[in-house]
């Protein structure tokens, strides 16, 4: 019989044992599970990574010796799953109110004092106190006593509310005008009794309601006052009304691109071609499927691209400096050097020249042998963005697009501007316009991404005239809704202009979308 203390050891010992073998069990099944769960490297469908080998190109003079080593063509296609249109609803209209837009005055000076931030900004019901009393005392300057407001978003107001404190008010007059045109009307002196009184505890007591019947935008209000009294009574006027031409246009689908774009373009087979940074080229039908990815050189930088009327598209690469012309099927056609920065292009749609521009310089090429047939300067002074052809082979591009954004024609082989338009329609907010393109009846779609309006798609006829604008610009990262875009960056258009694809955001959060719309086939 053993003793006490050796019956422990034994126990002791032979749990140990035990522990040891399940410990060791333990650790086995961990690690079978852990390598269950690290699925093996695989190329899934919506991966943006080829898998076909890239060959880098050999060093040559000659653009076209170097053709097999730099060849482009897609990898296996896939589909995804199609996405319809949004169905019809019978939800009943909302009241009139809902398309009018209501805004503050971005700014507001009282003359002939000089005094900035009077009246400024949309009324706050529950602020401490009504009006600029502040500017109560003040010695009395010779002259008429004018209140000036600016709006930041141009309208065709339909009314103006303007909100005071319940002292006695003597306006003269108000006058409604567009800064930028001169155009202006006198609307006339409100009587007394038109104000009405603010039921609550509002800070201010009272407002008066101007209707408004006019057919041109306003961006600046001045009111006449009798009086410094009346006016210091005055806490905000606020503007409703609606953007001329505005329509929200049903959008057909959006789709997430793997990376920021760069550009985008549709061939008349109703292919779109999109290219993302920094050298990714993929194919979508007009339904929002991805079709295929080409294979492009891993130092490639594509810049631009295009198609002409046979549907084939031409490709430029900064960092081999070339173009390259390829069928919708990826068949290599044609390939030339170049040396501009950043170029973008248009094919001419009677001749089939290549025309590529780069700040102020236009050349045109021969896409059939690559050769450069001739360069011309536009204008030492400007900077041109974009082109585009319409169909009678007119060209068409943005000029100094980020300061005073301007559409021009030019004859494409002497670069004479034969046409402006003026994209400005405010003197208060910049405007960006970053591209164009031009449907077979001559329309004219410039994307902008900012203008005053902070509405990124306008539709100009042939004559240069606005039609329809469209798709809101935001600034949401992280909320923004179909239709509305973070910093455009391309627009293309089908031929018949029924499908309008605008391609923005950057990094992970970009998209490429799509607005479907409706042809009137018997236009008056």
């Amino acid at each position: 019989m053993s003793t006490p203390s050796t019956s422990k050891q034994h126990l002791h010992t032979s749990t140990c044992k035990y522990m040891l073998i399940l410990l060791t069990i333990m650790i086995l099944l961990q690690s079978c599970t852990t390598n269950a769960l690290k699925p093996s490297p695989r190329m899934d469908k919506g991966s943006t990574e080829n898998s076909t080998t890239t060959l880098t190109p050999e060093p040559t003079t000659s653009p076209l010796q170097a053709t097999t080593a730099r060849q482009i063509h897609p990898t296996q296609a896939f589909s995804t799953p199609t996405i319809e249109p949004p169905a019809a609803t019978d939800e009943s209209p909302q009241s009139d109110d809902s398309s009018l837009i209501r805004q503050g005055a971005a700014s507001g000076v009282l003359d002939p004092y000089q005094v900035e931030d009077v009246a400024a900004g949309q009324y706050q019901p529950d602020q401490a106190d009504c009006g600029s009393i502040w500017l109560n005392g003040m010695f009395k300057e010779s002259g008429e006593t004018i209140l000036t407001l600016q709006y930041a978003t141009p309208l065709v107001p339909e009314r103006l509310e303007i909100y005071a404190t319940g002292m006695p008010i003597n306006i003269n007059r108000i006058e409604l005008l567009n800064g930028f045109s001169g155009i202006g009307v006198v609307l006339d002196a409100p009587a007394a009794d038109s104000w009405a009184t603010l039921t609550g505890e509002e800070a201010c007591a009272r407002r008066l309601t101007v209707p408004v019947d006019i057919d041109f935008e306003v961006d600046t209000v001045l009111i006449e006052f009798k009086d410094l009294a009346s006016a210091i009574q005055i806490d905000s006027v606020e503007m409703i009304g609606k953007l001329t031409t505005f329509a929200e246009p049903p959008v057909y689908w959006r789709v997430p691109l793997p990376s920021t774009p760069v550009d985008i373009t549709m061939g008349k087979d109703g292919l779109v071609y999109v290219i993302t940074q920094p050298n990714k080229l993929y194919t979508y039908d007009v339904e929002g499927n991805q079709l295929s990815q080409f294979s492009v050189p891993q130092e490639s930088n594509l810049t631009s691209v295009t198609t002409d009327q046979d549907g084939n598209l031409l490709v430029t690469d900064s960092t081999y400096q070339w173009f390259i012309s390829l069928s919708s099927k990826g068949e290599q056609l044609s390939t030339g050097v170049i040396d501009f920065s950043f170029p973008q292009t248009a094919i001419h749609p009677q001749d089939g020249s290549l025309h590529m521009l780069s700040n102020n310089r236009l050349r045109t090429y021969d896409i059939q042998t690559g050769e450069l047939m001739g360069e011309i300067t536009l204008d030492d002074i400007h900077t041109y963005t974009s082109l585009a052809f319409n169909a009678e082979g007119r060209l068409y591009s943005i000029r100094d697009f980020n300061w005073d954004a301007t559409l021009v024609r030019i004859d494409p082989y002497t670069g004479e501007e034969l046409d402006a338009f003026l994209l400005l329609n405010s003197n208060l907010n910049e405007v960006v316009a970053r591209d164009i393109d031009i449907d077979q009846s001559g329309n004219i779609y410039i994307l902008f991404g900012m203008n005053t309006g902070q509405v990124a798609i306008h539709k100009l006829n042939p004559q240069g005239i606005l039609i329809q604008r469209f798709g809101l610009i935001s600034s949401d990262l992280f909320d923004k809704p179909e239709g509305s875009f973070l910093d455009p960056t391309a627009i293309t258009v089908s031929p018949d202009g029924r499908f309008i694809l605008v391609a923005d955001g950057f990094d992970d959060k970009s998209y490429l979308s799509a607005f479907l719309i409706e042809i009137d086939e018997n236009p008056d």
